[in-house]
């Protein structure tokens, strides 16, 4: 990814400039849906982002207690980026697990993009979690709730999205009513061993039709 430049060594934050390729962050979001089923626990959905960062459109990536990642000298708010009428200037998308079979508000900024049989309750329970999309005018892919950034071959995206698949297993969920320190609880567990065979590929293909970027390699007849 290059060096990183330190900007402010008091504050410890850092920066570096990507000119062109894929970034790649995992992490959590915390959204709330009206058909949320636990109640005032509001689940962590485990996140996966991408953003296609074109030539001529470089972005600057910086570290100064969370990750920021935004257009190189761009000092609008992050809302406003994300409306931009440019599509190269912020191309981003964006999945979340739910450990339920969630309802999407009608007009919301994408969709579900497939129901899998693969959340285990606290009881041992299996029931449906479903794979949301969210396009660019929904979501930036930075923030404090970003655990790795990667720059990602476009032919390795869809092994990361396999290898998230993979380890999104226990779900957490904060309830804002309990007690100072003990709001966070575990709600079940993802079991997806099922299904990541054939969603990997069915979401290379859908990307490579996003980004018009091939991801999965050329087969011979």
């Amino acid at each position: 990814m290059g060096r990183w430049e330190t900007l402010n060594s008091w504050n410890a934050v850092y920066s570096q400039v990507i000119k062109e390729g894929f970034v790649l962050t995992q992490g959590h979001l915390s959204l709330h849906f009206d058909d949320n089923p636990f109640g005032n626990a509001r689940p962590n959905f485990p996140s996966f982002q991408l953003l296609k960062v074109h030539r001529g459109y470089p972005v600057q990536v910086s570290d100064g207690g969370k990750v920021g990642i935004r257009p190189v000298g761009d000092k609008r708010l992050p809302g406003e980026i994300l409306r931009d009428k440019n599509p190269c200037v912020y191309d981003s998308v964006s999945f979340f697990l739910a450990p339920y079979d969630i309802q999407l508000p009608k007009n919301y900024l994408g969709g579900v993009f497939t129901h899998l049989d693969g959340f285990v309750d606290s009881d041992g329970k299996r029931d449906k979690a479903s794979l949301v999309y969210i396009d660019k005018r929904g979501l930036n892919i930075d923030g404090v709730n970003v655990i790795t950034l990667s720059l990602v071959m476009p032919s390795q995206i869809h092994t990361h999205f396999a290898d998230w698949l993979c380890n999104a297993n226990r779900v957490f969920a904060y309830d804002d009513k309990a007690k100072f320190g003990e709001g966070w609880k575990q709600i079940g567990r993802f079991d997806l061993s099922n299904n990541i065979g054939g969603v990997k590929y069915t979401i290379a293909q859908e990307l490579e039709k996003r980004f018009d970027t091939r991801l999965l390699p050329e087969r011979k007849m």
